[in-house]
Protein backbone atom coordinates (compact mmCIF):
# COMPACT_ATOMS: atom_id res chain seq x y z
CA UNK A 1 0.00 0.00 0.00
CA UNK A 2 1.79 3.49 -0.93
CA UNK A 3 1.78 6.32 1.24
CA UNK A 4 -1.14 7.96 -1.20
CA UNK A 5 -3.56 5.07 -0.55
CA UNK A 6 -2.98 5.36 2.99
CA UNK A 7 -3.49 8.97 3.48
CA UNK A 8 -6.38 9.06 1.04
CA UNK A 9 -8.65 12.10 1.46
CA UNK A 10 -6.95 13.67 4.32
CA UNK A 11 -4.13 16.13 4.73
CA UNK A 12 -0.55 15.86 5.74
CA UNK A 13 -1.42 18.41 8.76
CA UNK A 14 -4.21 16.38 9.99
CA UNK A 15 -2.09 12.93 10.21
CA UNK A 16 0.61 14.76 11.88
CA UNK A 17 -1.56 15.80 14.69
CA UNK A 18 -3.23 12.70 15.10
CA UNK A 19 0.13 11.19 15.09
CA UNK A 20 1.51 13.91 18.29
CA UNK A 21 -1.82 13.43 20.34
CA UNK A 22 -1.31 10.81 23.44
CA UNK A 23 -2.80 7.58 23.65
CA UNK A 24 -5.38 9.20 26.42
CA UNK A 25 -6.02 12.68 23.73
CA UNK A 26 -6.67 9.79 21.46
CA UNK A 27 -9.20 7.91 24.07
CA UNK A 28 -10.96 11.13 24.47
CA UNK A 29 -11.17 11.92 20.91
CA UNK A 30 -12.47 8.54 20.01
CA UNK A 31 -15.35 8.76 22.74
CA UNK A 32 -16.50 12.22 21.80
CA UNK A 33 -16.83 10.97 18.44
CA UNK A 34 -18.55 7.75 19.44
CA UNK A 35 -20.96 10.34 21.78
CA UNK A 36 -21.72 12.38 18.54
CA UNK A 37 -22.80 9.41 16.50
CA UNK A 38 -24.82 7.99 19.30
CA UNK A 39 -26.76 11.46 19.85
CA UNK A 40 -27.19 12.09 16.23
CA UNK A 41 -28.64 8.77 16.19
CA UNK A 42 -31.45 9.18 18.90
CA UNK A 43 -32.37 12.59 17.65
CA UNK A 44 -32.38 10.78 14.02
CA UNK A 45 -34.72 8.25 15.65
CA UNK A 46 -36.53 11.05 17.48
CA UNK A 47 -37.38 12.72 14.56
CA UNK A 48 -38.52 10.24 12.22
CA UNK A 49 -40.98 9.05 15.14
CA UNK A 50 -42.33 12.35 15.36
CA UNK A 51 -42.40 13.00 11.27
CA UNK A 52 -44.27 9.30 11.27
CA UNK A 53 -47.03 10.79 14.22
CA UNK A 54 -47.49 13.76 12.33
CA UNK A 55 -48.33 11.65 9.11
CA UNK A 56 -50.66 9.68 11.23
CA UNK A 57 -52.18 12.42 12.35
CA UNK A 58 -52.56 14.77 9.09
CA UNK A 59 -54.36 11.14 7.42
CA UNK A 60 -56.93 11.03 10.54
CA UNK A 61 -57.61 14.96 9.92
CA UNK A 62 -58.18 14.04 6.48
CA UNK A 63 -60.40 11.09 6.88
CA UNK A 64 -62.13 12.49 9.45
CA UNK A 65 -63.18 15.80 7.75
CA UNK A 66 -63.79 13.86 4.17
CA UNK A 67 -65.48 11.01 5.48
CA UNK A 68 -63.39 8.87 3.46
CA UNK A 69 -60.21 7.71 2.08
Amino acid sequence: MTSDEMIGKNRVEDIRWLCSLSESELDLLISVKKMAIQRSSFIEQHFLSDKEEEISTQWKNTVTVDGRL
